[in-house]
Order: structure tokens, then sequence, then C-alpha cells
């Protein structure tokens, strides 16, 4: 390992080792995310004792407070450090989000305002603050004694009650900070972004190599728009599979979710019930004798019959 040249590393207590990659005093691999302060996350999953203290390990689903039982100890998978360009929660999310398991999302982010060292003992009441804000993360980031900055991030385990917050303030919502990045305009239509940028309109290409050309732009587009359909499917099915029956391109039920034909992501969870009632109505058909093709007009028929009467 070779010590980093950086000035704003080495004063991090951050070392590179020989091909560059950042790491932390123990070896360690750190996520650079930009140009800010040193910051060390202890990752708390409710669902692992490993992350409390034997005496009071919760064996169960939700997991204790974590300014109370929460270590400021842990290493390997419970740990991450890294650099933050801003005084944003949502730059802390970026550099967990690694280890951040499937089913997981964070429920809590506590600030520790002392310097941690071996034999210190963290007083859960005037030591630790909890940080719900932007506002509240930029004031705790002016005023902790902690180098590197120590952070606990606690993890819900979706589908699953949270006891109450100690202090009252709600718990981050699952889908609090931003999953994915993505900017429609410009990966949904070429035209629009092109206007809106003070371009001339895309005509129809005229040459052979034209056409070429304008198919490889389409394709690329449609590749990115699979994989982050892809992305937002798994996510959508981490985050709230357990509570809702989702109905995707890829089941049964689409066809029905079709020809009921929504208009916005409101009228699709209110038409599940309903495309799930055309998948049952196809099956009963089938079982009657009657052919896929004939069941196949049956089905979507019954939920937009449904669907009408519900909503005259």
């Amino acid at each position: 390992m070779q010590r980093t040249n950086n000035a704003r590393e080495a004063a991090a207590g951050v070392d590179r080792a020989a091909d560059g990659t950042l790491v932390d005093n123990v070896g360690a691999s750190i996520v650079d995310v930009g140009n800010g302060p040193s910051v060390l996350v202890y990752i708390i999953d409710p669902s692992d004792n490993a992350c409390y203290t034997a005496t009071n390990a919760d064996p169960g689903a939700v997991a204790p407070q974590p300014v109370r039982w929460g270590k400021w100890d842990l290493t390997g998978k419970y740990r991450a450090r890294f650099i933050i360009p801003t005084k944003s929660l949502e730059d802390v999310y970026k550099g967990v989000k690694s280890k951040i398991p499937a089913g997981r999302s964070i429920r809590a982010i506590y600030g520790c305002m002392v310097l941690l060292r071996p034999g210190v003992v963290v007083n859960p009441n005037a030591d630790i603050e909890r940080l719900t804000t932007d506002a509240e993360f930029a004031a705790f980031l002016q005023d902790t004694a902690s180098k590197p900055i120590a952070l606990q991030v606690v993890l819900k385990h979706n589908g699953r009650a949270d006891t109450p917050p100690p202090d009252g303030q709600p718990y981050f919502a699952a889908d609090h900070f931003v999953l994915e990045e993505y900017n429609g305009p410009a990966e949904d239509s070429d035209t629009f972004i092109r206007l809106a940028n003070g371009g001339a309109k895309r005509v129809m290409p005229k040459t052979d190599a034209g056409f070429e050309n304008r198919k490889m732009q389409v394709r690329k587009r449609i590749a990115r728009q699979q994989a982050l359909l892809t992305t937002l499917k798994n996510k959508h099915v981490g985050i709230h599979g357990q509570q809702v029956n989702i109905i995707d391109s890829d089941d049964e039920e689409w066809l029905y979710m079709q020809h009921l034909d929504p208009v916005s992501g409101g009228q699709v969870i209110e038409m599940r019930p309903y495309a799930s009632a055309g998948l049952t109505e196809f099956n009963a058909q089938r079982a009657a004798g009657r052919s896929r093709a004939a069941s196949r007009r049956l089905g979507p028929r019954k939920a937009k019959a449904d669907w009408d009467a519900a909503n005259p």
C-alpha cells in the first residue's frame, strides 16, 4: 500500500492501494463519490444480530432502537467508508447502497458527535443525533468532533412493522431515496430534447447509411429502456412486493391489464383486481372446455365489463 499524495485524502486519513483504489486504515475498499470529508458508516441490519451487543440482541423481526443498541465498531459488510461530495443525505445513500441487501431500505440515519476511539463510551442521549434532512446533516457535519465522520445507517426490512420512533419523528419511507437516476425526456424522445435545446426537428433519413445509423441509435435507446425497466421491476418488487399484487409485463395478468388500458400509475393500481379477475375467467373457461382462443376473448371481456360496471 502506498500513502496518497492527495492532501484532501491524507487529511481524511485515507490511503490508496498500489492500483490507486481508495482504502481505509485496515485495507477495506472505499467508495470515492466526491470531494468532501471522509465518512465512516456503520450499517445496522434489523435481521442480523451481529449488529447488536450480545446482551441486547433482538432475535425478532423488528430491530431495537439503534441509539441504544447499535454498535459503533462494526467491520466488513457492516461498514462503508467514502468521500462525500455534498452535505446531502442522498450522497450517504449513494455511498452505502451497494451494501444494502435485497428487501431492505434505509429506516433512519444517525450521526455521532464525539470522536470515536477505543474505550470511548457513546452516550445515546447526548452524543447521537438523528439526521432527517439535509439541513440537519449540514449542521451535524459542521459540529461533529468525529474524524472520520461517523454515521449509522439503520435498515428497514420492507413489509415488516416498525417499532415507534424514539423521538416521535417518522422514519424514512422505503422509497425516500432515489433508486435510479433517469432523464425521461432525453431517454424517451430525441425529438423532444432537441426541440427543448433549440435544435431543429429531426427528419427521416434518406441515405442507406442514414437509416442504419438511426436504427442503431433507436436500438441502443431500447436496450437502455429495457435495462431500466428490469431494474425498476426488481426494485418495485423488493420494496412493495410483499404488500401488493404487482402486475408486470411478464405476468399472465398483463394481457388483461392492457385490455383495460390504464392511463396512469394510479389506474394500474385500481385495475389490478380486475386484471386478476380476467385471468380467473380465462382459466374457468378453459376448465369448462372452451378453446384457448375463445377463452382469450372472454377473459379480457370479463375484466373490462367488471371495471366499467364499477366505474360508470
